[in-house]
């Protein structure tokens, strides 16, 4: 239980920073489930903040995912800035699915993570075939203010999967 709660709560960033409390989350969860996590990152511009929880929580949801349904005790994190973004990958050579069915399961966690990452103004994208693994990106533009926002963009930018 007391891990669970550890997991809810958030003011772990604030007091380590964003890069350092993901990386400590990953080095948590690989003790806790057995399974390693690798995370590399090349940041070295401080986070703000509602950007860090975006990508924490995305995090969370697609290595729970992983560990629930990919079948592999090994998963690659990279986080890494590039052109004005920082960019969150995980990744796993599991079971993959088809990712137009995962859309219409049940399940809200593809959904959540889609939803976490429009409030801001990113892109969410996932790559998976059954047998050759999943990959979840995601993109975030580091100058939150000076974007439009997606009332003012004409397309729709948001979501883009692929299989």
């Amino acid at each position: 239980m007391q891990a669970l709660s550890h997991d809810l709560h958030s003011a772990k960033f604030e007091y380590l920073g964003v890069v350092a409390g993901i990386s400590s989350w990953c080095r948590e969860i690989s003790e806790r489930r057995g399974i390693e996590v690798e995370f590399q990152s090349q940041v070295s511009s401080v986070l703000p903040f509602e950007v860090g929880i975006c990508l924490f929580r995305v995090l969370q949801e697609a290595i729970h995912n992983a560990i629930k349904h990919s079948g592999v005790k090994r998963v690659e994190v990279q986080l890494w800035e590039a052109g004005g973004d920082v960019h969150l990958s995980v990744g796993d050579l599991g079971r993959g699915f088809e990712v137009e069915e995962g859309l219409r399961s049940k399940g809200l966690g593809l959904t959540s993570m889609r939803e976490r990452v429009r409030l801001v103004k990113g892109t969410f994208s996932i790559y998976s075939q059954p047998t050759r693994g999943t990959t979840v990106h995601v993109r975030i533009p580091l100058d939150l203010g000076m974007r439009p926002s997606s009332q003012d963009s004409p397309a729709d930018p948001i979501s883009e999967f692929r299989t």
